[in-house]
């Protein structure tokens, strides 16, 4: 999943917040800078990932200005710059104005193609066609804070996903915005992105026993065998935890995210509890 934060002008995002949300979202970041009511947009994306030196360096370059930082992490479409957010809905040369969006979490119904995300295919099929027919009807100075559009995009967005639009004139809209969390130095569309423990990426999916929809034990051919932990690589080990009770500090949204995001990391971590529940019992029955 993405982290999208969205800076106010002359205040700093703390380095080791945004070196942690590049090193947990590390596939291609987005900075829309909203100068005087006109959008710049900036990409990039880095041979080893999201640098948070660089990044750091252009929030530094804009810090005078309200800023939109998106910093991705792949779930669909091919890992390179074309699908870093943001992406452009309107543009004042074509439209009369401009509307960027960028989009924290996963649209199922979007994510057919090999080449690109979910977010930029949503863009282009739902988003454009509707802000184009809003601009027809009403003045495109504030063609965001039209009502319609908010309960439009939440039915798409649902209870999970997190939109962001900025237009010209200084016009945002967020939707799902009570998803995120709010700091002193701005907003941002998920903390589990600042977070430890969400640091790495998950692991292969060739070092879990996935298959298909279903997460199953491997089995000898003289019945099941329980997979120990001495055999395989842990999820305290992925994620650099000291042990099981590292766990109990993981907030719901990170435990949320993880399932829905690192589905094999979630499975290994499930394999991680089964087996210190199965240690505990075997302990306590030679007691």
């Amino acid at each position: 999943m993405c982290v999208i934060i969205h800076r106010p002008a002359n205040v700093e995002v703390p380095f080791a917040k945004l070196e942690s949300a590049c090193n947990v979202n590390p596939h291609g970041y987005g900075l829309v800078v909203s100068d005087r009511g006109k959008l710049e947009t900036f990409k990039g994306l880095g041979p080893k990932g999201n640098d948070p030196d660089e990044v750091a360096l252009l929030l530094e370059k804009a810090k005078g200005q309200e800023v939109f930082l998106h910093l991705r992490y792949q779930t669909s479409g091919k890992r390179d710059l074309a699908n870093a957010h943001p992406f452009e809905v309107l543009s004042k040369a074509k439209d009369g104005t401009d509307v960027q969006f960028m989009h924290n979490g996963h649209l199922n119904d979007f994510t057919n193609s090999p080449d690109r995300c979910d977010s930029w295919i949503f863009a282009e099929t739902v988003l454009r066609p509707l802000l184009l027919r809003s601009a027809a009807y009403d003045d495109v100075e504030t063609i965001l804070e039209q009502p319609f559009l908010a309960t439009i995009l939440k039915e798409f967005a649902g209870s999970s996903s997190v939109f962001l639009l900025a237009g010209e004139g200084g016009q945002v809209l967020k939707i799902n915005e009570n998803n995120g969390h709010k700091y002193d130095w701005g907003w941002a569309s998920n903390d589990y992105s600042f977070q430890r423990q969400s640091r790495r990426d998950p692991p292969p999916k060739a070092k879990t026993v996935h298959k298909g929809a279903s997460f199953l034990p491997v089995v000898a051919n003289d019945g099941p065998k329980r997979t120990e932990a001495k055999d395989r690589e842990t999820f305290f080990q992925i994620f650099d935890m000291e042990d099981i009770s590292d766990v109990c500090s993981m907030s719901e949204e990170t435990v949320l995210a993880l399932c829905s995001e690192y589905p094999d990391a979630a499975a290994i971590l499930i394999l991680d509890l089964i087996d210190a529940v199965y240690t505990q019992k075997k302990t306590m029955g030679s007691h």
